[in-house]
């Protein structure tokens, strides 16, 4: 049956292109003139198009570059005018200027044929391409910001990791945040298993950056570029990308908003300043910082309603900016002698010394699904004051805690009540507690889940100095 059938499909594709067959047994397009084979990238038939192409790039006949460039701008058929910015970029006569006209092509495939063809340029020495492949990631087309990403991955623009990510985060397209991630070695653009209430959020957020903070921090959130008097580029507002205040104590964040900040901010003065932002509700502020702290390859946690209106409450009083200093004294701090701690676990013990090493790409981790009982245990050098504990899953976006608790021991045999914590959909889970004594805290984990539960940095935090 299946070998009369394939009889019949040839049967019919003989009687359905006789006449092709017909003309493609006879040399007739080797003989024709160059100009003659321009006309036939126009042709219906597919097999046509593409030999024409290969013999007009053979010949390499640069006489034919005006009819290409006519084609290729006012041919109606969309095939036609990618055949024809081919065979200029084949023969050697596609030019920068060229290829930016077609980056604003009616079609989709002729703008995504335009930033493939630039790349022969870029590689010939036209870096000045980048900037404008790049800005084609904003294209409302998902294939065509999906090339652009693909593109400078392949050139390794220098931006191209913070490309790839401000695409991600401004796309709704599932394709452009599937690509993103891959591009960026497996990191999701998006936090991971967020609930409706922080999709939610996060939605609202990014509405909000868009329409006010990308002015002065950028699409891609590294700061609006702009030129001064003496014609030097500058950023306009500190980039978000690897901030090292934004990912931080999550207070420092909603005080920002709140309040302003004004000075150097990680040794860099910028030319705008932030203002204070208190006059708009504790729900915009928290959903903003939401969205900035879970975008452009941050991954810091949900900052809530009810936080904003606890910080909100506890500087009522404040009318003036902070400064760095001022507001790095008003959080919590990291207990920093951790080369002098011993890490303990129920589960692969002797691993646990990499949740302190300092490294984001190494971790502890469980070994097997986490169940309730599993701990980790940190002995200090001496008793010490502690008011927090940091979990950062980071890479293993997925392997936080489902639900922990907190004890705290002078001797490591007698320990208090548990400080209990319920699970945060967060790879950065910080929790806060009255400030206490202890040579010994332990972190048990309390859910049940299939995947490892995994420490890529543990830190503990001190109370900030009262004045």
């Amino acid at each position: 049956y299946g070998f009369a059938k394939n009889i019949q499909r040839g049967r019919i594709y003989r009687l359905v292109h006789k006449d092709f067959k017909r003309d493609t047994t006879k040399p007739k397009m080797l003989n024709e003139s160059s100009a003659q084979l321009v006309a036939h990238l126009e042709h219906p038939n597919g097999w046509w198009r593409d030999t024409a192409q290969k013999l007009l790039v053979l010949r390499a006949d640069k006489s034919v570059v005006p009819a290409l460039e006519k084609m290729a701008r006012s041919s109606k058929l969309d095939l036609a005018r990618m055949h024809a910015l081919w065979t200029l970029e084949g023969i050697g006569a596609l030019t920068p200027e060229f290829v930016r006209e077609k980056f604003k092509d009616e079609h989709a495939s002729v703008r995504r044929a335009a930033i493939r063809a630039g790349e022969t340029l870029y590689k010939a020495g036209q870096t000045d391409l980048q900037k404008d492949i790049s800005a084609m990631a904003k294209d409302t087309d998902p294939d065509v910001a999906i090339q652009s990403m693909l593109t400078a991955k392949l050139l390794q623009f220098p931006n191209y990791k913070e490309l790839v990510s401000a695409t991600a985060d401004a796309s709704s397209s599932n394709g452009v945040k599937t690509i993103s991630k891959m591009l960026r070695g497996g990191k999701s653009p998006i936090p991971p298993r967020m609930s409706n209430e922080q999709l939610a959020q996060f939605k609202k957020g990014k509405t909000i950056y868009a329409s006010l903070c990308f002015s002065c921090h950028g699409a891609d959130g590294k700061g609006m570029q702009v030129t001064d008097a003496k014609g030097k580029k500058q950023r306009m507002a500190p980039s978000f990308v690897n901030s090292k205040m934004l990912n931080a104590h999550p207070d420092l964040a909603v005080k920002v908003v709140l309040h302003g900040i004004t000075g150097p901010i990680e040794g860099k003065t910028y030319p705008g300043e932030m203002i204070a932002m208190g006059s708009n509700g504790d729900e915009w502020v928290a959903a903003v910082l939401s969205y900035v702290k879970n975008s452009f390859g941050n991954q810091s946690g949900f900052i809530t309603t009810q936080d904003v209106e606890r910080v909100r409450k506890e500087n009522a009083d404040r009318k003036k900016p902070w400064t760095e200093a001022e507001l790095k004294a008003s959080v919590p701090q990291v207990i920093a002698n951790r080369k002098k701690w011993k890490l303990s676990a129920s589960h692969k013990s002797g691993e646990a010394k990499r949740a302190i090493d300092g490294a984001l790409d190494t971790r502890y981790t469980t070994g097997e699904g986490m169940k309730p009982g599993m701990w980790v245990q940190v002995e200090l050098p001496k008793e010490t004051k502690v008011a927090g504990v940091i979990l950062d899953s980071a890479n293993s976006l997925k392997d936080f805690p489902r639900g922990c608790e907190i004890q705290f021991s002078a001797d490591g045999k007698n320990w208090s009540q548990p400080i209990k914590h319920k699970e945060k959909r967060s790879p950065k889970v910080t929790i806060e507690f009255p400030e206490r004594k202890a040579r010994y805290v332990r972190i048990t984990q309390t859910g049940t889940h299939r995947l490892f539960w995994s420490i890529h940095e543990l830190n503990l935090l001190q109370a900030p100095e009262k004045k």
